[in-house]
């Protein structure tokens, strides 16, 4: 559907590559600019059996690549939709130079959008700071909290922080290309690492904001308020198992044949569950332990227990449901058997670019050409451009019917640009609402702040730990992720409420879930009634793995998605299993998924004036986050090994203990330069050795440069050794808790940590918008809604019901502002 947007990439990371690799599977025309030497990706790990980086084969496929001068650069970006470029301090492309050659390309062509991806971003405390795979995840908030309590944190297995960001990256790039369309006028897009995977936790930093708490790694497990939600062993290897609300757990019990734990006072919640997890699993796992993986899949999906294999990247190609959707995309020229993810939304328009990488310069010849065409037409610019601070999405109207935290996502992202963004609820809903309603009221005479709230207030996240009279506007997940919104309180299994919604609909430009596909065809409101009532709309389906397929109707949560795709296998200690992460990112990346899609069908249908319909896999959109692992196993024919927090390149590499609560630094010594740094900080005789000075010497010292370097740094200060060694070159930084998160200054110099005052909860802090947009920027925060708080406006204002049918509809409980009883 982005047909018709021409693409200039000339960022050399992999942040700035997915962003332009996204728009490439979409259907742009994508350039990436190389110099004569290539890329640094075409050498990037994983590496082939032919020598070839499986990483770039994968990150290039739909795009062309031209190696341009600068001034055909210039000509190129004349008549271009949109640039992509990307800081990186190390390889010498520091914020400056990305932002002046962002502002030399907005006057050559006043339309463009510029799109500036990187670890820090263009500005704030930390923007000329060295950064990698390693640190990114210790600074963003996830290191803390994932991996063993008693071990050091770890890094996810992948560079998938960068994957976030080039993702967050094109949101920004498509809204403000929106913009562009509509008013001529291009902007600089301004998307940071940090940024963005700071804003895409799920309860981490409420947990900060709103009871002082400090999240903590728990393992396999997931932490503070659920069990079983996580990976446990079986026969035949692990599978990952959700049963933590009350339904799930009264389903995994029966499944089991082990009624006698639902009276069981250990276990009534899933923090009871999780306080008591030890007690649990040591009744569950020898049960677990005789079945094999599929038996156990089959058996609790069967009572409605979302639950998955743990998978590899190789393992994952031969997936039904992937198989069934046509999910994998051949590589012939580097194999018969090699695989990469395709595009994880069905309804868009197929990749107009080669299903391959290109080679260096591939397509120098034809862009040259086609930039003499160019030059014998008239610009689009040279028409005057508007000045306007309208939002990207100001007119759109979303109807939102979502549960848990990527379709609310999704539709937060909308709201936060400027869409009219109505969430359907019922007023006894479940999801995060449902999680936010305490078991009695009032708080524990006993809890102090920073203290984790006894199991019964804990599920909520209320502030101080006090439910209120009203627990169910008091949560603090559920009000993290719906700010400026609107609420209607409708019943749509009433006939009257269906009606409503019928003519809700008909108003509409966007109806949005993330619920099973058979939900809303229960209810009646399948896309052919859809398209009847409203011929333009756009239909989002957002399931856990599609509308179509063998697992269609099977449930999903984060984790479980995270272990079917296989990339839970990749990440864990270079001893042990598999690991989870500490918070759940299959979900986040699911409702950037959305939010992109969205933005890009509305674009669509501006220009085609019809409906469509977006058929989303959050399976598929994990999975497409570690396309590289599968291109290199697939080609291989073996899995890839977990590394722990150790990198294939940079030696050494690392987290090491500092002085404090488990306080740690993440490391990385990238180039023998950076390791001629490190040793003027570190000094040490051991470290001083001139054998060292290369890396593959260092590799095979490497456990005996890790000790030393743990036995310095663990009786100092991890903020100020990172300090020390990113002024001498080296890529450092503190693993944060979600406690330093909150108060961190850079994060609060890019305001992405913000105050919103909400009528039951007072004035709290909660993430911000990851997207700098410098013409239209994300400034204003309105509170998420109380329960049915925009029932009069949206029924008398946009619908037309007069006062007396709106009461009507009270008094029969159609629509309501409070749950039953």
């Amino acid at each position: 559907m982005a047909q018709g947007i021409t693409v200039v990439e000339l960022g050399g990371g992999i942040a700035s590559a997915w962003c332009g690799r996204i728009f490439a599977g979409a259907g742009a025309d994508v350039v990436f600019c190389e110099s004569e030497d290539g890329s640094a990706l075409r050498g990037a790990h994983p590496l082939l059996g032919n020598g070839r980086s499986a990483l770039f084969e994968y990150l290039g496929m739909y795009k062309a690549s031209a190696v341009l001068t600068d001034s055909e650069v210039d000509r190129l970006i004349e008549t271009a939709d949109i640039v992509i470029d990307e800081v990186d301090v190390e390889a010498g492309n520091g914020p400056d130079q990305v932002a002046e050659r962002a502002e030399h390309f907005r006057r050559l062509n006043p339309r463009i959008v510029a799109v500036s991806c990187g670890p820090f971003g263009l500005t704030g405390p930390y923007a000329d700071r060295r950064s990698s795979a390693l640190v990114d995840w210790a600074m963003s908030g996830y290191a803390a909290i994932t991996g063993e309590p008693d071990r050091e944190p770890l890094q996810g297995g992948g560079p998938w922080c960068s994957y976030v960001s080039g993702l967050t990256a094109a949101v920004g790039g498509m809204a403000a290309l929106r913009t562009a369309d509509q008013t001529g006028r291009g902007q600089l897009v301004d998307v940071s690492t940090m940024d963005a995977m700071a804003a895409l936790h799920q309860w981490t930093v409420i947990l900060a904001t709103h009871q002082g708490v400090r999240k903590r790694r728990a393992g396999n497990r997931h932490a503070e308020s659920y069990h079983p939600l996580g990976i446990l062993p079986c026969k035949d290897g692990a599978v990952a198992i959700a049963a933590s609300s009350p339904a799930q757990w009264e389903g995994f019990c029966i499944a089991m044949d082990m009624p006698e734990l639902l009276t069981d006072e250990r276990f009534v919640s899933g923090a009871d569950r999780f306080d008591n997890a030890d007690e649990l699993d040591a009744i569950i796992l020898p049960l677990l332990l005789e079945m094999e993986q599929l038996e156990i899949v089959r058996l609790l999906q069967d009572h409605n227990v979302p639950t998955s294999p743990v998978l590899d990247p190789l393992s994952i190609k031969d997936d039904e449901q992937l198989a069934a959707r046509g999910f994998w995309q051949f590589l012939p020229h580097l194999g018969d058997s090699v695989t990469a993810p395709s595009v994880p939304i069905r309804g868009a328009v197929a990749p107009k670019g080669r299903p391959r990488a290109p080679g260096l310069g591939e397509d120098t010849g034809s862009i040259l050409a086609n930039l003499v065409r160019a030059d014998a037409s008239e610009p689009a610019w040279v028409h005057p451009a508007q000045v306007s601070s309208v939002l990207p999405l100001e007119g759109i109207r979303v109807v939102e019917l979502s549960i848990a935290w990527a379709g609310p996502l999704t539709g937060r992202l909308c709201a936060d640009l400027g869409a009219d963004v109505i969430r359907i609820e019922h007023r006894d809903s479940r999801g995060t609402r449902q999680a936010s309603q305490g078991r009695s009221e009032g708080r524990p005479e006993d809890w102090q702040w920073g203290e984790l709230p006894p199991p019964a207030f804990r599920g909520g996240i209320f502030p101080d730990a006090d439910p209120g009279e009203r627990p169910w506007n008091r949560g603090g997940p559920f009000n993290k992720f719906q700010r400026n919104k609107r609420s209607l309180c409708l019943d749509l299994k009433d006939e009257s409420g269906k009606e409503i919604f019928r003519k809700l609909l008909a108003e509409a430009d966007v109806l949005l879930d993330n619920y099973r596909p058979r939900a809303l065809d229960r209810l009646g409101f399948d896309f052919e009634t859809v398209t009847a009532i409203n011929p333009r709309i756009v239909r989002l389906s957002m399931s856990g793995y599609g509308s179509t397929g063998p697992y269609r109707d099977r449930g999903s949560w984060g984790p479980i998605l995270e272990a079917h795709t296989g990339l839970a296998s990749v990440t864990g200690y270079e001893d042990g299993g598999p690991m989870k992460q500490g918070a759940a990112l299959p979900d986040g990346i699911g409702g950037l998924t959305g939010a992109w899609a969205l933005l890009d069908a509305l674009r669509e249908r501006e220009h085609e004036g019809k409906s469509i319909y977006l058929n989303l896999s959050q399976f598929e959109s994990y999975l497409s986050i570690g396309g590289e692992f599968m291109v290199a196993a697939s080609a291989a024919g073996v899995p890839p090994v977990r590394r722990g927090n150790r990198s294939p390149v940079a030696v050494p590499q690392g987290v090491y203990p500092c002085r404090g609560d488990d306080a740690w630094i993440a490391i990385t010594v990238q180039s023998d330069q950076a390791w001629e740094g490190l040793i003027k900080v570190i000094d040490r005789e051991m470290l001083s050795d001139p054998n060292l000075r290369l890396e593959a010497d260092r590799r095979r010292k490497n456990v005996t440069i890790d000790a030393e370097i743990s036995d310095w740094t663990r009786t100092r200060d991890a903020q100020q050794i990172a300090a020390q060694l990113q002024e001498v070159g080296v890529a450092a930084g503190p693993v944060l808790s979600n406690l330093e998160l909150v108060v961190n200054p850079h994060l609060r110099a890019r305001n992405m940590i913000v105050p919103i005052e909400h009528p039951d909860v007072g004035r709290r802090e909660f993430p911000g918008f990851p997207i700098q947009l410098s013409e239209t920027p994300v400034r204003s925060f309105r509170a998420a809604p109380t329960l049915g708080q925009h029932n009069e406006a949206i029924l008398q204002e946009l619908l037309g019901y007069s006062g007396d049918e709106v009461a009507a509809h009270f008094a029969a409980g159609v629509v309501s502002d409070s749950p039953t009883g």
